[in-house]
C-alpha cells in the first residue's frame, strides 16, 4: 500500500507535468487543484525539487515546473522518495520463512515493477484531455486537474 504522501507526490507531479514550462503552476493553484495545504505541500515539493523531479522558482508567485523528462520519469522515481515499499527485514530465518513473509515480499516486488513501469507522461494525457474540454476558469481547471490525476488514488 502507498502511503497518501507518494499518492500526492504523484499527482502534484502529474499536474505540474500537465501544465508545461509555459504555465507552471503556482503552489496556491497546486494546493487548490489537489486539496492539500500550501503548507504540505512546501516539503512535498522540496523533496520532489531535492530529487530532480521537479524545480522552482519565483516570478511574483512561487512556481513550478517538471525538471525530468515526463517520458523518463516513473511513477516509482516519485514514489521511493516518499516510501519504502519493501517489506520488513525477517527477524530470524523462522519468521522469514512464513507464509506472510513470503506474501509481503511478492506484493512488495510487483508493486514496485508496476510503479517502474508507469510513466509520467502517459499520466499527462488524461489530464489534459480533461482540462482542454473544460473552460478556463479556475475551478473547472482544478476539478479536472484533480479527476485526471485521481488515476493515482
Amino acid at each position: 500500500m502507498l502511503s497518501n504522501r507518494a499518492l500526492c507526490a504523484l499527482n502534484a507531479t502529474v499536474f505540474i507535468a500537465a501544465k508545461g514550462h509555459q504555465h507552471p503552476p503556482t503552489t496556491r493553484e497546486l494546493s487548490a487543484a489537489l486539496g492539500l495545504s500550501v503548507s504540505s505541500l512546501h516539503g512535498m515539493l522540496k523533496l520532489l525539487d531535492d530529487h530532480g523531479i521537479v524545480r522552482s522558482f519565483r516570478g511574483a508567485e512561487k512556481r513550478y515546473e517538471i525538471k525530468a523528462d515526463p517520458a523518463t520519469i516513473t511513477a516509482w522515481d516519485v514514489v521511493q522518495i516518499f516510501d519504502d515499499p519493501h517489506p520488513p527485514v525477517a527477524q530470524n530465518a523462522k519468521e522469514k520463512d512464513t507464509v506472510s513473509y513470503e506474501y509481503e515480499n511478492t506484493y512488495c516486488e510487483m508493486l514496485k515493477d508496476f510503479l517502474a513501469s508507469q510513466k509520467i507522461i502517459d499520466q499527462i494525457a488524461g489530464v489534459s484531455s480533461i482540462s482542454s474540454s473544460s473552460s478556463s476558469s479556475s475551478t473547472n481547471m482544478s476539478m479536472s486537474a484533480s479527476s485526471g490525476a485521481l488515476a493515482w488514488a
